[in-house]
């Protein structure tokens, strides 16, 4: 995937079986993070304003376009996460 990807009416087509919990966190609940069960491949159609595109994404990549999907269909990560806790952001001097 290149820095930056337009998804345009994305649909996600094919799940993999095997699955990692990871930790997220949104703008849309800030200041709070917890960890969220998702697919660790998936294959994604789209348009990127030229043609259709279908990929397939994996690891972190995966992570993010299942997380930016869930808000498309009204789903927040806190509606799926488990271990819930406060968000705190390092500090640079």
């Amino acid at each position: 995937m290149s820095l930056l990807t337009w998804f345009v009416n994305p649909e996600i087509l094919e799940y993999s079986e095997d699955m990692e919990t990871g930790m997220e966190a949104c703008l849309s609940v800030p200041g709070m993070c917890g960890d969220v069960l998702r697919h660790k491949r998936i294959k994604v159609k789209y348009f990127n304003g030229i043609e259709e595109i279908v990929e397939e994404y994996e690891g972190m990549n995966a992570r993010i376009i299942q997380h930016e999907y869930d808000h498309l269909i009204g789903v927040l990560y806190i509606d799926k996460a488990e271990n819930m806790r406060e968000f705190v952001a390092e500090q640079k001097e």
